[in-house]
């Protein structure tokens, strides 16, 4: 009777012990209407969240900061260069060795044009004297010279080849001067006279402004107008 009981008192405790097997079906069913907590996200979002909401976002938008910085260091880099460009002092004297070459060839004027050529001298760029007082100059010289013993060489050629002759014999305390303020004010005065100078021949100031008088007087307006800026820009 004892062995009885004690088998029965086994089996008791051995179907207590085994798991509840649930259908298939009713698991979905109670998993579908399982409520959520409100503002929770569900399980498969959680790792979205913490991933846009952790150390990568902040890294995102630091990319983002740095693209910004440097598009406007980029914008402000080209902002400088168009204005060292439009603003350069040599750019400047080129303008004035072009008004200064274009009085040379006109006719239409009533200016002195052999002060052109110490003018020009002085404000010429450098780039030009550089390539006139080197082998290219001497070359040029020597063939003009040489041309010159044979045949007469026009107006329009003549002060070109004693600017060029010049240049190259010019000392090198004389070149000096050439980037001094003293510079400055001896071209704009010269300058300032050869204006008084075209003035006067084309018979005052609106016939300067008239028919083919007008380029000459634009061009004598800038040979006043460059060393005065040159001037006050420091350059």
């Amino acid at each position: 009777m004892a062995l009885l009981q004690a088998a029965n008192s086994i089996s008791c405790t051995h179907k207590l012990s085994l798991p509840v097997q649930r259908p298939a079906h009713s698991r979905i069913c109670s998993s579908l209407s399982t409520p959520t907590l409100k503002g929770v996200p569900p399980p498969s979002l959680r790792f979205g969240s913490s991933f846009f909401n952790g150390s990568s976002l902040l890294k995102v938008k630091r990319e983002i900061q740095e693209l910004k910085s440097g598009s406007n260091s980029s914008k402000g880099g080209a902002c400088t260069a168009t204005s060292s460009i439009t603003l350069s002092g040599e750019s400047l004297r080129w303008i004035f060795a072009g008004a200064a070459a274009v009085l040379m060839y006109l006719k239409n004027t009533s200016i002195n044009k052999n002060i052109l050529v110490p003018l020009l001298a002085l404000q010429a760029p450098r780039d030009v004297v550089t390539a006139v007082r080197g082998e290219y100059g001497l070359w040029a010289a020597f063939l003009a010279l040489l041309v010159r013993l044979f045949y007469q060489l026009p107006g329009e050629l003549e002060l070109p080849l004693v600017l060029v002759l010049l240049l190259i014999t010019a000392p090198l305390q004389v070149l000096d001067i050439r980037r001094t303020t003293a510079a400055l004010v001896v071209s704009a005065c010269v300058a300032a006279y050869l204006v008084y100078q075209h003035v006067n021949g084309a018979g005052g100031v609106k016939e300067s402004f008239k028919g083919g008088a007008l380029l000459a007087s634009l061009a004598v307006i800038i040979l006043v107008v460059v060393p005065v800026v040159i001037f006050f820009g420091g350059y």
